[in-house]
């Protein structure tokens, strides 16, 4: 059983990941094209910005007992598992893996 501490450090970091995920949207130069031509879709684990021709694919951060995105190294691992396999027959639409870096201000 998780321990109410874990889930308080998950809610925090989810928390995060929205304030993250909303200025992605909303700030003029976080993005090439114009906020009015953004927009999310949200999976399980996943946030994806559409901006223009352009996705930005975010792990949201959480620890689940089939997955454990808790750590940014962790979310890196995953993210460069799944380009490696998706380059193979999608080289066009998987083009890299990029930090997310600075603060939500």
């Amino acid at each position: 059983m998780t321990a109410p501490s874990d889930h308080a450090a998950q809610r925090e970091r989810l928390a995060d990941h929205d304030r993250l995920v909303a200025g992605l949207l909303r700030e003029p130069d976080a993005l090439p094209a114009p906020p009015p031509q953004r927009r999310l879709v949200a999976t399980a684990i996943s946030s994806l910005v559409i901006a223009g021709d352009e996705v930005l694919k975010l792990r949201k951060p959480l620890a689940l007992p089939f997955l454990d995105f808790s750590t940014p190294e962790r979310r890196r691992l995953d993210c460069l598992d799944e380009l490696r396999l998706n380059r193979r027959t999608a080289p066009q639409l998987y083009l890299d893996v990029q930090p997310v870096t600075g603060t939500l201000d």
